[in-house]
């Protein structure tokens, strides 16, 4: 089933999915808290022209929880489907066969320089 030529590569895979997917969520979460003033504005310290200054206000709350679904939609994703190195996931799906020799497959130049990367 797996195509890579040695272990390492598919723990390669799982590790980064698992931490990208991970520091995503400690990122929304780092993010999110309401910023506590401490008796000081609620600014960020950043001035520009003399009079413009930047708020530290979290994200909408409907942007957060677009996020959170993103998440939770990639997690369910790679559970299903494989997308972690050589783990199957849990339908089973493969992609084995999806081109055999015997199907026809039109390969179409749709610009650049015909065999430069030949």
């Amino acid at each position: 089933m797996s195509d890579f030529a040695s272990a390492f590569w598919p723990l390669f895979v799982t590790v980064g999915t698992i931490g990208a997917i991970v520091f995503c969520a400690w990122l929304l979460l780092a993010t999110s808290r309401a910023p506590s003033t401490g008796g000081s504005s609620p600014t960020t310290g950043h001035v520009w022209d003399g009079d413009l200054t930047e708020y530290n206000n979290p994200l909408p709350r409907w942007w957060r929880n677009l996020f959170w679904i993103t998440i939770v939609f990639g997690v369910a994703y790679l559970l299903l489907y494989p997308g972690m190195g050589s783990i199957p996931g849990t339908l089973g799906w493969t992609s084995d066969g999806a081109w055999r020799a015997e199907d026809t497959v039109l390969f179409w130049h749709t610009g650049g320089v015909p065999g430069f990367f030949a």
